[in-house]
């Protein structure tokens, strides 16, 4: 499931990178986050990745929370249905 979030947000001319890690939603369940690099010279807000999203996947897998960082954190496996979220909270 979060490959295929993964697999959809790298079609985006924008995005060099993405993972897609599941993450508390406050409610008892999960959502899906977001982990971006943008591509050289890209200006991407979380609206417009989260609107590209929409348009490639269904409402079961779409990302929630999108958050931009300037290299992938080296702890994050991208197919860890359960990893915590990049930074750290849980």
């Amino acid at each position: 499931m979060l490959k295929d979030v993964e697999d959809a947000l790298l079609r985006h001319a924008g995005i060099s990178e993405a993972v897609a890690v599941a993450v508390p939603d406050g409610t008892g369940g999960k959502s899906i986050k977001a982990i971006v690099v943008p591509a050289p010279g890209a200006r991407l807000s979380e609206a417009e990745v989260l609107a590209f999203a929409a348009s490639h996947l269904t409402d079961d897998v779409r990302p929630q929370s999108v958050e931009f960082v300037a290299q992938l954190p080296g702890d994050v496996n991208p197919t860890d249905e359960t990893a915590p979220p990049a930074d750290g909270s849980t």
